[in-house]
């Protein structure tokens, strides 16, 4: 071939392309036309109706369509149309702006209502007494420890055995719990009540309550007949005897003797060959006998009491070389026997309450020494 022939192949095939692209180009435009054409009639139905795409989903709509000689593209933009009209749509904002505001207004109200809720109403009273208490007291012990560090001289370590008898029976229900239980028992009795369609049991209205409620009297008269009902006083209540457990049976006692003219826990120095749980086991069988069995839960004190000696305290030989004394109260629990008088080695003994306990010390040692087994009982 030529040159001329190379031409002209390659004007052809440039024509081809030319043809093959200006029958894509005129399908697309036709295609195009067509989906427009129908967007516009679906907005326009939505415009009518008001039903159909939200304002926020409208567009324009273009209009496609071509020049005589059919390689020119017109368009031309319709009217954009919306769901409503630009007033109901902003009403309708400021209707779901009132309503937001309204609930955050609400929600801060509610807030600042929780912090003032108890105002006028006193609070934290006890929490504030018992610090009151207690911060001087920390500041105190952490003095004397301080002291003792700068003095280089050592503590000497006692424990106290606090036997604890724990409640026998039931306290007596306050008036606001008996009427609670009251008027549960009075609803338990209606049972459960299910819709009449289900046919499990009958409506509201064909329930028959026998009784109101289940008194303590309807109980115990439920008994059997004879049986022996125990008084929920017993005889040392009333004439006060503080030597027996079978007392105040509705709280805790605690085991005290009485040593030097004083009442007290039963105290010992905790030897260096044996554990401060193993000197409250050995203290106790010391002061009231071994017939008595107690239970040690923890291994932990209760508190510990810092006392430094005075000069009149350190001319006793049992006192010479150390600062003071570090009193550890264990907590333990009565499990049985009782004191043994015949071997016992105090000079007396007895099962205290909290607020016994307290008043002994209050007369004895001040109100600054009962504050301490206040807190600690």
């Amino acid at each position: 071939l030529d040159d001329n022939d190379i031409a002209h192949r390659y004007i052809g095939i440039l024509l081809l392309g030319v043809w093959l692209v200006d029958v894509s180009l005129r399908r697309s435009i036709a295609a195009h036309t067509a989906i427009s054409k129908g967007m516009s009639l679906i907005v326009q139905a939505a415009n009518g109706g008001r039903r159909f795409l939200p304002r926020r989903f409208t567009f324009p709509v273009v209009n496609h369509s071509l020049d005589s000689d059919g390689l020119t593209l017109v368009h031309s933009s319709l009217p954009q149309a919306r769901h409503g009209s630009t007033g109901a749509y902003a009403e309708r904002k400021a209707v779901a702006k009132e309503t937001r505001r309204e609930r955050w207004e609400k929600k801060q109200a509610r807030l600042t209502s929780l912090k003032n809720r108890r105002d006028g109403i006193p609070k934290g009273v006890a929490r504030t007494k018992f610090r009151s208490w207690f911060e001087p007291y920390k500041i105190s012990n952490d003095k004397l420890d301080r002291q003792a560090r700068q003095a280089n001289l050592p503590w000497k370590i006692k424990v106290a055995s606090m036997v604890e008898r724990i409640p026998v029976i039931m306290p007596d229900k306050p008036k606001w719990e008996e009427d609670y239980f009251a008027l549960k028992t009075y609803l338990g009795a209606f049972g459960k009540v299910y819709p009449k369609e289900l046919g499990l049991s009958a409506a509201p209205e064909d329930v028959q309550v026998s009784s109101p409620h289940a008194t303590d009297e309807d109980l115990l008269a439920l008994l059997p007949k004879g049986f022996p009902i125990a008084p929920r006083e017993t005889e040392a209540d009333s004439t006060g005897d503080v030597r027996t457990r079978n007392r105040q049976l509705k709280t805790r006692l605690y085991l005290v003797v009485k040593e030097n003219g004083q009442w007290k826990f039963p105290t010992v120095e905790a030897k260096e060959d044996e554990t401060l749980l193993s000197a409250v086991e050995s203290v106790t069988k010391e002061a009231v006998g071994s017939e008595l069995k107690i239970w040690c839960p923890s291994n932990c004190p209760m508190a510990v009491e810092m006392k430094a000696y005075t000069e009149e305290d350190l001319q006793k030989e049992e006192n010479a070389g150390y600062f003071g004394e570090k009193l550890f109260y264990y907590l333990v629990q009565w499990e049985s026997g009782d004191v043994s008088e015949t071997s016992m080695k105090v000079e007396d003994f007895a099962w205290l309450t909290r607020e016994e306990m307290t008043e002994r010390v209050k007369e004895e040692k001040g109100e600054d020494a009962s504050k301490f087994f206040h807190y600690l009982l």
